[in-house]
């Protein structure tokens, strides 16, 4: 649906992606810029808007740009592994929320197969790079973000679904022999 079809009482609904639009548009020219923090808070504005009205495009006028392509930059420009874990945060609970819609409501509000398989890989080599570091609690919070994104990826990642899965086994269980309360690591598996 596009924002001209909307009629009558939905023009505050117009008035709001145009608002979007501005606000990806400012990220874009402060990212030209080099002003990376402003950068990344405006396309978390604007992702955390298009979430919450449940669009997963948005028309900028010439092209759209899906949430998934805002949320993989996000990723790629974050400054820490708490805004990495944010993020995938947000796509978590995005996917359980739309995993149980039909295919045709999918096609108009949900990630493309190639953003969700970009978020899974992504979050799977994050993880082995927090766990190489000894930093489990973020490397098992990555690795079960990519376990959940598995069943909508494609055949060629979901073949490495056991050592993905062995993998974020290993986390938990150093977690465990080391002591780490079992409502830490319940908490992980629960998000």
């Amino acid at each position: 649906e596009t924002l001209s079809s909307h009629q009558g009482g939905d023009e505050n609904q117009d008035t709001q992606f145009v608002t979007l639009r501005n606000v990806k548009l400012m990220a874009d020219l402060a990212e030209e810029r080099k002003m990376d923090q402003t950068s990344r808070s405006l396309q978390r504005l604007c992702a955390q808007q298009l979430s919450q009205t449940g669009k997963f495009n948005l028309d900028i006028g010439g092209y759209e740009i899906s949430l998934g392509e805002i949320h993989k930059k996000i990723i790629q420009s974050a400054s820490s592994a708490m805004d990495v874990l944010e993020v995938y945060g947000e796509i978590d609970a995005l996917v359980e929320k739309y995993s149980k819609a039909s295919k045709e409501e999918k096609d108009d509000m949900f990630y493309s197969s190639s953003d969700l398989t970009w978020f899974a890989k992504d979050a799977n080599n994050r993880a082995v790079q927090h766990d190489l570091l000894g930093d489990d609690q973020t490397a098992a919070k990555l690795f079960a973000t990519a376990l959940n994104l598995l069943p909508f990826c494609g055949q060629d990642l979901q073949c490495h679904s056991h050592a993905m899965n062995a993998a974020y086994q290993q986390v938990i269980a150093k977690m465990t022999t080391r002591g780490d309360s079992l409502s830490a690591i319940w908490n992980l598996i629960s998000e």
